[in-house]
């Protein structure tokens, strides 16, 4: 094998081929665990659910990740992080997910990115491997997401946030010590 980390994530690839779990992607600057663990808890109760561990989100981490399912594995929940362009792009062409989420964009990684826009330019790219019938969940409050959105052919976008503008419009009941509820 001339190079091992390719090989490490076409295995990876081909493995998530044969098992055939619907996939989930998440990623974000912020809350990619947080949302990773709610998506397990919601799903787990109903289905077989592996999801990333610790922050095995990059391009070794994930294929490892993916190696580690069960064949009877219904649902994988994959997070995928970056410190750069094409990061991204990689782990959702290997993951090939059904669904994609971005959580938000911050300004981490600024110095690898330039800006913000370019923090968004490279959280987007976790369309590049989504599927055609896929369907991306995006942050709708975040305007430098839209233009991207714009961009996408025969995908489904769902864009969710507090704006009444948003597909899913959340609401904060109560905001205390306790939590948000």
């Amino acid at each position: 094998v001339d190079d091992t980390l390719l090989a490490l994530q076409e295995l990876a690839k081909a493995y998530l081929q044969h098992v055939q779990p619907k996939v989930i992607a998440v990623t974000g600057s912020n809350g990619k665990t947080t949302t990773k663990d709610m998506i397990e808890s919601v799903l787990k109760p109903n289905f077989k659910v592996k999801k990333t561990q610790g922050n095995y989100n990059n391009e070794i981490g994930m294929p490892l990740t993916i190696l580690e399912l069960d064949e009877d594995t219904e649902i994988s929940i994959l997070e995928m992080g970056m410190s750069g362009f094409h990061q991204i792009e990689l782990l959702s062409e290997i993951a090939q997910p059904d669904i994609a989420v971005i959580t938000n964009i911050g300004e981490s990684h600024m110095q690898d990115l330039g800006s913000r826009e370019g923090i968004a330019r490279a959280k987007f790219e976790i369309v590049a491997g989504l599927k055609p019938e896929g369907v991306l969940l995006y942050d709708g409050d975040e305007p430098l997401l839209v233009p991207h959105v714009h961009t996408l052919e025969n995908k489904q976008a769902i864009s969710i946030g507090i704006s009444s503008e948003n597909e899913v419009v959340c609401h904060v009941e109560q905001h205390d010590a306790l939590g948000i509820a």
